[in-house]
């Protein structure tokens, strides 16, 4: 799947290492929205039409790599959440084995 991709190209092995890189893509998506609003700001004051096509054109190179950081930032929230599901089925695996346990030791 793509998050096992992601992790793979990231080469993210621990939960701690991927609410870094999380941490890390917010603030780069913070940081290149920031730069496109600059940019959209200064293009709506140029009058000048070859300036403001490379405006543009800057625009949307950054919102292309918006895009990719807000995948990324995606794939962390869902691995994140899958591993807590997974978490949350083996606490419950382990609740019933020792139900189980119990329940045999009192025959």
């Amino acid at each position: 799947s793509n998050e096992i991709k992601f992790l793979s190209i990231n080469k993210i092995k621990t939960t701690q290492e991927l609410f870094s890189y999380k941490k890390l893509v917010a603030e780069e998506l913070g940081n290149q929205m920031k730069t496109r609003n600059t940019l959209r700001r200064k293009r709506q004051k140029t009058k000048e039409p070859e300036e403001r096509q490379k405006l543009c054109d800057e625009i949307l190179e950054i919102s292309k790599k918006i895009q990719v950081l807000k995948n990324e930032a995606k794939y962390c929230d869902d691995i994140a959440k899958i591993k807590s599901n997974i978490k949350e089925m083996q606490e419950n695996e382990k609740q019933k084995e020792l139900e189980k346990e119990k329940g045999e030791k009192q025959r």
